[in-house]
Order: structure tokens, then C-alpha cells, then sequence
């Protein structure tokens, strides 16, 4: 079974602060992974929701729209799409053309948008370019950084999916 990388606990701890992830305690995780599918997803008023389960124990306690809310992208719930805007204002179209350039020269790094370069400037404020990190399994195709696993799809660097 492949590992599930939270940042939660890493964040609290740097931070001094416990956090508790019960969905991943083992006899949960052993319980979850033994529904079928039906227990999983279902229809609810003519549409089609996942996480029935969790939907189900709880709608006696939430109000309906909280319980049988659609699904949105994390991005949403959280407010980021703030941060991509404000990342967007700080880049301009200029400096982006030439720091992709250099990224790419330089770092072995494709930067594919001003929020990328945004966030690869405080990257590399602190640390070296993920060319230069131990190497791994494989590289990632847009930043030359180590993947962990040849499995993985996804680069916990820069992002990048599908690797």
C-alpha cells in the first residue's frame, strides 16, 4: 500500500502545535479500506456524492447543505486563490520570461507560470536548486528533483503531475 504524505503533521510540529489526523489512525484507515464501493458512493437527491459514508453519520448532525455540500477544489475552501492572484501581482510578464530563462539554464527547472515563479524565488532563497538534492528513484521532468518512488506521479517539489 503506497504511504499518504500530509504536511499537517510536519507544519505543527515546526510550529509547536499537535495535530490529530484520527482518519489515518490504523484501525480507521483498516475500516475504510474494507467498504466497497457502494458504501463509498451513492445519490442523494439525484446526484452522485462520494464519501457516503461519512455523509450519511453525519447528516443528523449538520445541516443538509453542510452535509450533502458538492464538492469544490480545496483551492476554494481555503481562500488560496488569493495567494495565486497575489503571486500573479508580483511577477511581471517581464521578469517571468527572465527568470524562466535562467531557472531553466541555471536549475534544470521549467517554471510554468508567474506563481511558480513567485514561490521558486523564496525556493531558492533558502535552498539550492532540486537538481543539486540526493538523488532518488527518478527525476522529476520539470524540475530535475528527486521522486522517492518510481510510482509516484506526482513531484513534492515543484508540483508537477503527471511526472
Amino acid at each position: 500500500m503506497k504511504s499518504c504524505i500530509f504536511t499537517s503533521q510536519a507544519i505543527g510540529q515546526k510550529l509547536g502545535i499537535g495535530v490529530d489526523s484520527p482518519y489515518m489512525a490504523p484501525a480507521v484507515r483498516d475500516f475504510a479500506l474494507s467498504l466497497a464501493y457502494e458504501d463509498l458512493v451513492g445519490d442523494y437527491q439525484g446526484q452522485k456524492f462520494g464519501k457516503k459514508i461519512l455523509r450519511e453519520a453525519f447528516s443528523p448532525l449538520l445541516p443538509e447543505q453542510i452535509a450533502w455540500r458538492l464538492k469544490t477544489p480545496i483551492e476554494y475552501g481555503s481562500g488560496s486563490t488569493a495567494l495565486k492572484h497575489l503571486a500573479e501581482e508580483c511577477v511581471t510578464d517581464s521578469e517571468f520570461e527572465r527568470e524562466r530563462e535562467k531557472a531553466a539554464t541555471h536549475d534544470s527547472v521549467k517554471l510554468r507560470d508567474q506563481e511558480q515563479c513567485f514561490y521558486y524565488r523564496i525556493f531558492r532563497q533558502q535552498l539550492p536548486p532540486p537538481i543539486e538534492r540526493a538523488r532518488a528513484v527518478k527525476a522529476c521532468p520539470e524540475c530535475a528533483g528527486p521522486v522517492a518512488r518510481a510510482d509516484m506521479t506526482y513531484c513534492r517539489i515543484c508540483g508537477a503531475y503527471p511526472i
